[in-house]
């Protein structure tokens, strides 16, 4: 069993000290153009901790800690980033749940960072400063790296070039063993990918020693894939083992659209329910999943390429992303969870890598075959070990059979199971998702791809003799879901967009061409580029399987 990746070296705790200290704190309300302030010495409104400033290199983790003296009252502490109040919209910053501050350095991310504490009519702050290592170090760079976009199998060039005779080194995600001398290759100060693949994704070093300084440039490379292409297909497979409650861990990469919502309040900060990735700009969930949270989409993020569960661990194949939109399906019903399904919209377009990649969506015909009573799935997440127990700080993933809607409807009489629902799980128990997996993929092997058939939905306890988990029955919604999740292009022409304005269902027209079938739904608007929706045809076709 590989061991788990946590990125514990880029990680900068300062301990702000409890002793006197010559650092000043302005007396009043912050105002970053005013340069002089009085100097407060004593009184009850006073730091216990300050941050100080740090230098560091792009894309380490950073901790700004800060906290006030206990003098009986009880002041508000807020942040401001260069004047402006820190709020959870801001990409790579987060306010931890005890006030202290993490950042993910960036260049954007750069600056003064003041921590201001309020108590009544009184008000102090203090200043720290991010700050780049490699800004201070005495290298001249006459090229620099810059960030590159390539299309799959195309060439990419990054160019490094400093003053003098020095030779610079070549560094991917941290590591040199990415060069292969012939598809990946330096020449000179420059490195030369002939073939982008989805491995190349990353982030590539620069890096010039002179004498006893080292200086270093980056640049990210994303590779664009087509997720028809790469959807489903695992770089890093093994066969599922053990069981959510009480199981193994995932071997990292191996399930790669497995998708961790976190919650970002203060109260919270901590996972809440799974997801699913399907392509490059949706993630997949269970409706109750937001409306139990009670989250908007700027309350979390949603955490790709993840392994591990814990607070302030943060691994270095993992990516995080803001959330742009949240859409609950509009039939979901909570009494019973019917229709238990929602989509999360990210702010940012997902780079896949080997640790992040899509699972795919099969047609209806093909989730129809796959999901037959006594067929198996898998399914992932973080759950609890056991019913009542701690939640798991490592993904786990279990492979389950299907059962019929009858045996399951047997199982648990008090309930209501619907059409749009699936059952999963062994009579004799000890196999299933638990409170936390909520949310998370199931999803069927088949044809050297995994589909994405289900979605945790709920059950009657976790493991128990004689009881079912409970799934949302992902195709009887893909009319739904496909009318949402198409990716964005920047070349609109290469776009299909299906608007439903009703429920998909009453098939309307077949159009021929010349050998293709396209089945349009009833009052749906729909505008074709043919070149670009093979895919897409077939899902339309599958619908009247």
């Amino acid at each position: 069993m590989k061991s788990t990746l946590v990125w514990c070296a880029a990680v900068f705790i300062v301990l702000g000290s409890t002793a006197e200290s010559t650092t000043e704190e302005r007396f009043g309300p912050m105002d970053s153009t005013d340069l002089h302030y009085r100097v407060r010495r004593q009184g009850p409104l006073a730091f216990a901790q300050r941050p100080v400033s740090i230098s560091a290199e792009l894309e380490d983790t950073v901790i700004f800690q800060c906290s006030a003296e206990s003098n009986g009252g009880q002041p508000t502490l807020t942040w401001h980033k260069d004047g402006q109040r820190v709020t959870s919209s801001q990409t790579g910053i987060f306010l931890l749940a005890n006030k202290n501050l993490l950042v993910l350095v960036s260049r954007d991310n750069l600056g003064t960072y003041t921590c201001q504490l309020e108590l009544g009519d009184d008000v102090i702050s203090t200043d720290a400063k991010l700050t780049l290592k490699s800004d201070e170090e005495q290298v001249e760079f006459l090229e620099r790296p810059q960030n590159a976009s390539v299309n799959f199998g195309e060439r990419q060039v990054f160019r490094c070039k400093v003053t003098g005779d020095i030779q610079p080194t070549w560094l991917k995600d941290g590591s040199s063993m990415f060069l292969d001398g012939q598809r990946v290759f330096q020449h000179r100060g420059d490195l030369h990918i002939t073939s982008a693949t989805v491995a190349d994704t990353g982030r590539y070093t620069c890096q010039v020693r002179n004498g006893e300084h080292t200086a270093v440039v980056y640049a990210w490379l994303a590779v664009n894939v087509d997720t028809e292409l790469v959807c489903g297909r695992p770089v890093y497979k093994k066969g599922p083992e053990g069981f959510i409650v009480g199981g193994t861990e995932a071997d990292p990469g191996t399930i790669p659209w497995q998708a961790m919502l976190w919650d970002l309040r203060p109260s919270r900060n901590r996972h809440f329910c799974g997801g699913a990735l399907v392509n490059s700009q949706w993630v997949v969930t269970a409706a109750h999943c937001i409306i139990e949270a009670e989250v908007t989409k700027d309350d979390f993020i949603v955490r790709l390429g993840k392994q591990v569960a814990k607070r302030g661990v943060f691994e270095e194949n993992e990516r995080s992303y803001t959330v742009k939109e949240v859409i609950v399906y509009e039939g979901f019903v909570h009494d019973t969870y019917d229709a238990d399904l929602a989509l999360i919209r990210l702010t940012e377009r997902v780079l896949y890598t080997d640790y992040i990649l899509p699972v795919c969506l099969p047609s209806v015909g093909r989730a129809r075959r796959l999901i037959r009573p006594g067929s198996a799935g898998t399914v992932s997440g973080w759950g609890r070990v056991v019913e009542g127990g701690p939640y798991s700080n490592v993904l786990k993933k279990v492979l389950i059979p299907r059962v019929s809607q009858g045996r399951c409807r047997k199982a648990h009489p008090q309930y209501d199971v619907t059409r749009n629902m699936f059952c999963a799980g062994r009579p004799g128990g000890g196999e299933d998702a638990c409170d936390g997996d909520s949310g998370g993929p199931f999803t069927v092997f088949d044809e050297d791809r995994e589909y994405l058939l289900g979605v945790v939905s709920w059950g009657d306890g976790c493991a128990l003799a004689g009881k079912f988990g409970v799934y949302t029955r992902l195709h009887k919604f893909f009319a739904w879901i496909q009318a949402a999740v198409v990716e964005e292009d920047d070349d609109k022409e290469n776009k299909l967009r299906i608007i439903p304005r009703a429920e998909l269902q009453t098939m309307l027209a077949t159009i021929r061409i010349p050998d293709d079938h396209l089945l349009i739904t009833a009052q749906s608007d729909i505008e074709i580029n043919w070149s670009q929706t093979r895919q897409l045809r077939r899902w339309l076709k599958g619908m009247a399987s």
